[in-house]
């Protein structure tokens, strides 16, 4: 079974906002699914969770706020994947430091400045995880962070969003490769 996590913040007022490129991810990455298999929906207090029935594969998205998101993980290890044997985790998020447009999948490496991922290893294995990060251009990021939530929370951009949704839907196609889910 492969767990793919996609971090972001509940809420319509989010969902264009950089701290919400897991999400978009999902999107497209349900998409391919769709065409491969059955999808079964399941939704509670915590999370909503996609399987792919026949392919080995769930994506979360967790219904806590992005800095809580293990709470969710934590609660589905206890449920839904209660009897699973979980081949690999991978933590979809957004990252301050890739420009709008690139992303990275990497083993065990991710940023060490984010709290939703941070939250999420608590609660996970780290070496079974793998980090699909999306580039969100933070604008200040050759400074500092102190004002990296403002600009994480605050809509992006139509021409910004344009290229995140892209890279987003390249990313989702890249994961169901060979070399990863292999669907």
């Amino acid at each position: 079974m492969h767990v793919v996590i996609c971090l972001g913040n509940p809420g319509k007022e989010y969902a264009n906002t950089p701290h919400n490129a897991g999400f978009i991810f999902a999107h497209y990455l349900i998409d391919i699914l769709k065409q491969k298999a059955k999808i079964k929906k399941l939704e509670d207090s915590q999370c909503i969770v996609y399987e792919a029935i026949g392919l080995d594969v769930i994506v979360v998205l967790p219904k806590t706020y992005m800095n809580l998101s293990g709470r969710c993980i934590k609660h589905l290890l206890y449920t839904v994947l209660k009897n699973k044997d979980i081949e690999k985790f991978f933590v979809v998020h957004d990252d301050l430091d890739l420009p709008v447009g690139r992303f990275k999948i990497s083993y065990q490496k991710t940023t060490k400045l984010h709290n939703g991922v941070k939250s999420v290893l608590s609660v996970i294995p780290k070496e079974k995880t793998f980090f699909i990060r999306l580039g969100v251009d933070y604008p200040n990021r050759r400074k500092d962070y102190k004002d990296a939530s403002v600009y994480l929370l605050n809509p992006l951009s139509k021409a910004k969003l344009e290229i995140l949704e892209a890279t987003a839907k390249e990313a989702a196609s890249a994961l169901c490769s060979p070399d990863f889910l292999n669907i």
